[in-house]
């Protein structure tokens, strides 16, 4: 009888989640509807579709967009573009990626954008399937976790919307997941390598399998980064793969202040314009500081074992470490915390009603759609700290992993011989 009425109760629970996942996904179709209709945003597409012209014409893209004196010259290009949506500024992926976007900006700018809108929302529906398969003789519920989980985030509209890359990057990011947890640890390199061509902060997970002894993830890595880079050089010639380094450089060193970066940064960095101008060498050492502490404190809780039955929980912390510590962060770069939410919620310790409300938390501050851009008062200055909310979501997630770890950890040495 008390079985049976579980039973019910768990049919019920299901339903439930059913109504939500279904609420969701129509919300977001509509908001992706919505995009190309009326709002027509995609500006870091149509950055992207602009360059790869001006690459393939035999433009230094690098050059043109960190040299001041070529800014007349910059602003002529994009006027004779007509691309019809504004085009964001910078040119701060590799080569190898203009040029796999170049395939699309033989197309005219619209439809070349719809193609790459539907490519990004068939990774996401991948992304899902893939999750879903390396659970498969899970609960029902996981499925639906995951399509609320990824369909309620407000980061993944942000995506969509300026034409951004992160649904890729979380695609091949939880494929090397799987490959791993398949043994297929050759081919994780190659997934690896081609994230780094676009976006080097996440080197740190290189780092991660190297200290988990996976020597073949992090050679097959280093192979595949050679290999894209030197296809690069091939394409464009050698003085473009030298221009593009020089431009990593030269943004790297330049501190703004942006109220769009919602890193820890960009945070420390707004404070410290508001109390000590003078002093942003102050708020960089600060950044590193911090940023190193996480990395150790972080590593130190993770055994070096190349197998075992917590990689994805170590592997999710990793990931969330990376989006705090990152030079810069923006909202559509937290769509990649799909993989520790999901992560978490199969392996949490549900129980416990104070981890229920801090990742319930950590999921609204992350997911919620909110904004302090808007009033100037807290722009810089100590009042900047109020807009480290969507950090503080991905602090506190971190911080849930960093706890479920601790005791695994312990578990962990204690039976190793």
């Amino acid at each position: 009888m008390n079985y049976h009425r579980l039973n019910i109760e768990k049919r019920k629970f299901i339903v439930l989640l059913v109504i939500a996942s279904s609420f969701l996904v129509l919300t977001y179709l509509h908001s992706i509807t919505r995009m190309v209709l009326v709002e027509r945003n995609f500006c870091d597409f149509a950055g992207y579709y602009f360059y790869a012209n001006l690459l393939n014409n035999d433009k230094d893209i690098y050059l043109l967009t960190r040299d001041k004196n070529l800014g007349e010259e910059h602003k002529q290009f994009m006027e004779e573009s007509g691309i019809p949506v504004h085009i964001c500024f910078g040119a701060a992926y590799s080569p190898i990626f203009f040029y796999l976007i170049s395939f699309l900006a033989k197309l005219d700018f619209t439809t070349a954008n719809i193609i790459w809108l539907l490519i990004n929302n068939l990774l996401v529906i991948a992304t899902i399937m893939l999750w879903i398969f390396m659970h498969r003789d899970r609960d029902s519920y996981l499925i639906f976790a995951s399509i609320i989980v990824m369909f309620a985030s407000q980061p993944l509209i942000e995506d969509m919307g300026a034409g951004q890359v992160n649904v890729i990057f979380l695609f091949l990011f939880l494929l090397v997941a799987c490959l791993y947890n398949g043994r297929r640890e050759y081919l994780c390199g190659t997934a690896i390598a081609f994230v780094l061509l676009l976006k080097p902060q996440w080197g740190l997970i290189s780092l991660f399998f190297l200290w988990k002894r996976a020597y073949t993830v992090v050679i097959s890595t280093i192979i595949s980064y050679i290999v894209f880079r030197l296809i690069g050089v091939l394409l464009y010639g050698f003085d473009i793969e030298v221009s593009y380094w020089q431009s990593l450089f030269y943004w790297s060193q330049i501190q703004t202040g942006d109220m769009m970066d919602i890193s820890l940064k960009g945070v420390i960095d707004r404070i410290f314009l508001g109390l000590l101008p003078e002093q942003m060498n102050i708020a960089s050492v600060l950044h590193k500081a911090v940023s190193l502490a996480l990395i150790v404190l972080t590593f130190k809780q993770i055994p070096r074992i190349k197998n075992n039955n917590e990689f994805l929980l170590e592997y999710a912390v990793v990931i969330s470490l990376v989006t705090i510590i990152s030079p810069k962060t923006l909202e559509h770069h937290l769509v990649l915390l799909f993989i520790p939410f999901v992560v978490l919620l199969e392996r949490f310790n549900i129980g416990n009603i104070r981890n229920i409300v801090l990742l319930t938390a950590a999921f609204c501050l992350v997911s919620v759609r909110y904004s302090l851009n808007s009033f100037s008062a807290f722009h810089v200055g100590l009042p900047a700290i109020l807009t480290a909310g969507k950090i503080a979501g991905v602090f506190i997630l971190w911080w849930l992993f960093m706890k479920t770890l601790s005791p695994k950890y312990k578990d962990c040495m204690q039976s190793l011989p």
